[in-house]
């Protein structure tokens, strides 16, 4: 429970850090090896906004590296969930390939590694 907390308070101040897409990229790859690092993983991110965030984050994001991170997030987890389903909607696979429309290599690199974990 105080885990669950302690990823809240981390996913409130990332929406908090709006205007600074480099803070955001910081607090959401500690957040997703903090998470590695919970013998709990599956079940926390399940029970959080975790992955609702890093999904919305792929969105409406416009900056590179933020993106990046995201999708290297959601990458870690997903492969460390052993593929659950609870990723794969249809939704969030649409919403990952959209990224390959993008301009920046690599984020096309990263959302076709994202894609291959879901699939």
């Amino acid at each position: 429970p105080e885990f669950i907390a302690a990823v809240e308070t981390i996913l409130s101040k990332v929406r908090s850090e709006s205007g600074d897409p480099e803070a955001q990229a910081k607090l959401l790859i500690s957040l997703s090896d903090a998470l590695l690092s919970e013998e709990r993983c599956v079940d926390i991110v399940q029970q959080t906004d975790v992955v609702l965030e890093l999904f919305a984050r792929l969105a409406a994001e416009a900056d590179v590296k933020l993106v990046r991170a995201c999708l290297g997030c959601l990458r870690k987890l997903v492969l460390a969930s052993g593929n659950k389903p609870v990723f794969a909607t249809a939704e969030r696979i649409g919403a990952v390939a959209s990224l390959l429309s993008r301009p920046e290599g690599t984020v096309q690199y990263d959302a076709l590694c994202v894609l291959r974990c879901l699939a």
